[in-house]
């Protein structure tokens, strides 16, 4: 067990959501839910939980980290499908700030970020944490357990599996970015060199208070993210192109995202709709045009086959008033 771990006042706040292998033993956090997850449901419209992604904010006190998609090594579900784990660490200076706390953090970060070059590289978070919650027995009673105890003893199993990772060899963090916010390509080492140092900078505390690092897998240009009363965001992303696995056109590295792009309306909705993120003056870029297509591309067809069902039943009716006559 990990000094950190063993610490009955440790400053640190661990959970780990996961499943058991049963169709009834669904995602669940483990032991305890986290005290506050309001923070990260913002940007979940921009995740595809499933897959790897994430979120880190400093707060005024210390920082906050959600990661999602870590696919297990050896446990299946009902169905043979791999689950999964997902991560939420909070840390608070104001008790204590072990250094020990931030380099977990950055390892997992680091290593979600590579991923996207090195879809292996996730697997050194994944074989840990297998060991920590492999007894499906065990899993199945924490799901329903929220008691002091239970809690203590699932956080002291995300540290134990925390401690045991390390980061891949060769990565580098670059020097601090001159932008502010921006958006960069997972796939361009630069980009993730750049992410890696801002994320560095939210855990030492060395940015500003409710600043952003993001990891988002639902998004392909700078477009897609809606403008945040934040001091600073940065975004990585695959730039290839959802819809068309090309590249984005005219790429700029580290787009910024403090402007609404060219081409994007404005709409005027209320702050707090589902999948949409706050802006300055409250109000919240429309969904990317491939999505509006998509639903135009619906409604025709839902369109014609109304008008094809119409034609059919007219013809019916002429056939069977001739035949009466």
């Amino acid at each position: 067990m990990t000094d950190l771990a063993a610490g009955a006042r440790t400053p640190l706040t661990a959970f780990v959501q996961t499943r058991g292998r049963g169709r009834a033993h669904d995602y669940a956090y483990l032991g305890a839910d986290p005290p506050d997850s309001e923070w990260v449901r913002p940007f979940l419209p921009l995740m595809e939980t499933t897959r790897p992604c994430m979120a880190l904010e400093q707060t005024v006190d210390g920082w906050r980290l959600f990661v999602s998609g870590i696919p297990s090594l050896t446990r299946v579900d009902f169905s043979g499908r791999r689950i999964r784990y997902a991560i939420n660490l909070e840390q608070s200076r104001g008790h204590g700030h072990p250094a020990a706390l931030e380099d977990f953090a950055q390892q997992v970060i680091t290593l979600l970020v590579t991923g996207a070059v090195e879809p292996r590289a996730l697997d050194a978070v994944a074989g840990p944490l297998d060991e920590q919650f492999g007894d499906d027995a065990w899993v199945v009673r924490q799901r329903l357990a929220r008691d002091a105890d239970s809690a203590r003893e699932a956080e002291r199993r995300v540290l134990d599996a925390l401690a045991r990772v390390q980061p891949p060899a060769g990565y580098r963090e670059a020097a601090a970015s001159q932008q502010t916010s921006w958006l960069g390509d997972v796939r361009e080492e630069p980009d993730r060199a750049a992410f890696l140092s801002a994320a560095r900078a939210l855990l030492t505390g060395a940015g500003k208070a409710e600043s952003l690092a993001l990891v988002l897998n639902l998004i392909s240009d700078a477009a897609d993210i809606p403008l945040v009363t934040r001091p600073s965001v940065v975004v990585l992303a695959n730039l290839a192109g959802q819809d068309t696995g090309q590249p984005a056109p005219s790429r700029v590295l580290r787009q910024p995202i403090t402007r609404v792009m060219p081409g994007k309306a404005i709409a005027s909705r209320p702050p707090q709709l589902p999948g949409r993120l706050a802006v300055t003056t409250q109000r919240l870029v429309t969904p990317p045009v491939r999505l509006a297509r998509r639903v135009a591309s619906l409604l025709s067809r839902g369109a014609r086959h109304s008008a094809d069902l119409a034609r059919s039943r007219w013809r019916r009716m002429t056939r069977a008033n001739s035949s009466s006559t």
